[in-house]
């Protein structure tokens, strides 16, 4: 996660906001790359009452057991071209809040604005803060997030499909050779 491209700057600017309404804010980083020493010296700058928990890579059964104690996912990368984290959020129960990105955007437009807000950019404190408070008590319904669990199964089936016969095909002899 920690990473230019993955929003870490845009990520302290939101913790920023958050800190300024909230008493208190734990904060679950997973993932690790080659920003997180400047991560590490941006959380040391903010408030004292923040806490900060770096997770680093959680396999698939780790991650499930961190799901159960998130209330809103933050997706800040400018650029999420399928946006699995934010499906694996949904799927687990967990509200987002995210930047407008292509994986953002490829959700059923019913999902966003129900369970994905979209923040705006440059984030508006008073709108963050309006968001938050109607995001982070809501809980998906089980059926939603089945037939999501579904679609994104079919979805990375097919993935893996073209991924196989682009590779197949960038392997095979060029006529002339």
């Amino acid at each position: 996660f920690p990473s230019h491209d993955r929003g870490t700057r845009k990520f302290i600017e939101v913790i920023e906001k958050l800190d300024s309404i909230h008493e208190k804010l734990d904060i679950a980083i997973i993932g690790d790359g080659p920003e997180r020493n400047w991560l590490t010296t941006q959380f040391n700058k903010l408030s004292p009452r923040l806490k900060f928990n770096f997770m680093g890579y959680l396999g698939s059964s780790e991650l499930q057991h961190v799901w159960d104690n998130v209330d809103v996912l933050l997706s800040l990368a400018p650029f999420e071209s399928y946006g699995l984290t934010i499906r694996e959020a949904l799927i687990c129960g967990t509200p987002v809040l995210a930047l407008p990105s292509s994986g953002v955007q490829d959700l059923n437009e019913a999902i966003i604005n129900k369970w994905v807000q979209l923040i705006s950019d440059p984030i508006s404190e008073l709108e963050l803060i309006q968001q938050v408070q109607s995001i982070k008590n809501i809980r998906i319904p089980n059926e939603y997030r089945q037939s999501l669990a579904l679609e994104c199964g079919r979805g990375n089936l097919e993935l893996v499909s073209r991924w196989i016969e682009i590779v197949e095909i960038s392997e095979s002899p060029k006529e002339g050779n």
